[in-house]
C-alpha cells in the first residue's frame, strides 16, 4: 500500500530532506576528493545537521510514518564532522 501526502507542509519538508542529503553527500564527495576542511564547511555541515533533526522532528509532530533511517542519515553526517581526517582549521590558517 502506498501512501500519498498532499499536505504543503509535508511535503515541504520532503523536499527539504532530499536538498539537504544532497548538499552532506556533495560535502562528503568534496573531502573524499582532497578539498581541505575548513570552518565554512564545518559550520555548513553542522546546519545541515541540525536541519535534519528539526526535520525528524517536525515529522514525529505530523505523526508521518516516514522509514527513512533518521539515525543513519545523522551518524554519517556526525562522522563527517568527527573525522580525524578533517580536523578544522586553526584560524591563522584559514
Amino acid at each position: 500500500m502506498e501512501i500519498v501526502y498532499n499536505s504543503p507542509e509535508i511535503l515541504k519538508i520532503f523536499s527539504n530532506l532530499e536538498s539537504v542529503t544532497e548538499n552532506i553527500n556533495r560535502i562528503a564527495h568534496d573531502l573524499n576528493s582532497g578539498v581541505k576542511w575548513n570552518k565554512e564547511l564545518h559550520e555548513e555541515l553542522v546546519n545541515y545537521l541540525n536541519e535534519l533533526r528539526r526535520m525528524r522532528d517536525e515529522l514525529k509532530e505530523y505523526e508521518v510514518e516516514f522509514h527513512a533511517d533518521w539515525d543513519k542519515i545523522i551518524a554519517q553526517a556526525e562522522s563527517l564532522i568527527s573525522r580525524s581526517s578533517c580536523e578544522p582549521l586553526a584560524e591563522d590558517e584559514l
